[in-house]
């Protein structure tokens, strides 16, 4: 059997604050990432998939003081980019803070609230305490909204976390970050792009010797890769045993017609589910001592 989890990394536009500043096709897919959020949260219920979403911490806020007191250290290495965004876009706050989405999405059935760091920080030339202050931070305020702990954690953009940057925080399990055809899965040259499409749509490499498979949802590259990803998924799902992990961002489901292919995704997700081919799980990568640290708070 397969154990399969469905993560929606919820940045908003935190993922690419640069991008977000002078790219106005970006912002209004952020924008509409965002209006058709609680459509993607009605078609998970109505086909009863559970799901993981990581949010960045920051979208609970509603100011740029509110972020600097909640992680100082964290908010010093974006300051010059949240000082341009800023200066660029006036409406900037529609783009970087929604707490109510955020709230809704933790009252949605079968959801699991989880971290995508505070800042969507990465990690590369960062010290370790600055990260443990973004992830301690993240894992707080959604606390506070949610009420519950939180303990899986998404790494933005698929980036490796040191173990010591989840000290003393709730998190417990992290999205693995494999390799792809020796690529790091972040990697941004275009030979690891196409060793990306490779995974996602030919033959998903399994990570080190777990057979984890991970995938980025191909659902707005147009509807010839999308068919041919949903049929390899069906294959995956009706042979495949380990476990595969799915991702995609609300920004990659910004148009009705992206959504009907994600109605088609959660269909097929369902159907193995009934069929009794797959269990929902959490994340792989467990943090060393987590269980420990959660018990004694």
């Amino acid at each position: 059997m397969l154990v399969f989890n469905l993560s929606v990394d919820f940045e908003l536009g935190w993922g690419e604050l640069n991008r977000l500043a002078y790219d106005d096709l970006f912002l209004r897919r952020v924008m509409d990432g965002r209006l058709q959020t609680p459509a993607v949260l009605e078609e998970l219920g109505r086909a009863g998939v559970p799901s993981t979403w990581g949010v960045v911490g920051s979208c609970c806020c509603g100011s740029f003081e509110e972020l600097q007191a909640a992680a100082p250290a964290a908010f010093q290495t974006l300051e010059p980019q949240i000082r341009s965004l800023m200066a660029r876009r006036p409406d900037y706050r529609d783009a970087l803070f929604s707490r109510d989405l955020v709230s809704l999405i933790s009252q949605a059935p079968r959801i699991e609230l989880a971290s995508h760091g505070f800042m969507h920080l990465l990690p590369s030339g960062l010290r370790s305490g600055v990260l443990n202050e973004d992830v301690r931070a993240s894992a707080r305020v959604l606390h506070e909204l949610c009420g519950k702990p939180v303990e899986s954690f998404i790494p933005p953009q698929n980036y490796h976390w040191p173990d010591s940057a989840f000290a003393g925080s709730t998190i417990r399990y992290v999205r693995h970050t494999p390799n792809v055809l020796s690529f790091p899965y972040s990697d941004p040259r275009l030979a690891a792009k196409f060793a990306r499409l490779w995974n996602d749509l030919l033959r998903p490499v399994r990570h080190g010797g777990t057979g984890a498979l991970l995938l980025f949802l191909r659902i707005d590259r147009g509807q010839r890769l999308w068919s041919a990803q949903l049929a390899l998924i069906r294959r995956l799902l009706s042979s495949a045993e380990g476990s595969l992990y799915c991702f995609t961002h609300p920004h990659n489901l910004d148009t009705p017609p992206v959504l009907r292919r994600f109605a088609q995704f959660c269909e097929v997700v369902a159907e193995a589910q009934s069929h009794g081919r797959i269990t929902f799980g959490r994340f792989l990568r467990q943090v060393p001592g987590s269980a420990a640290s959660l018990a004694t708070g």
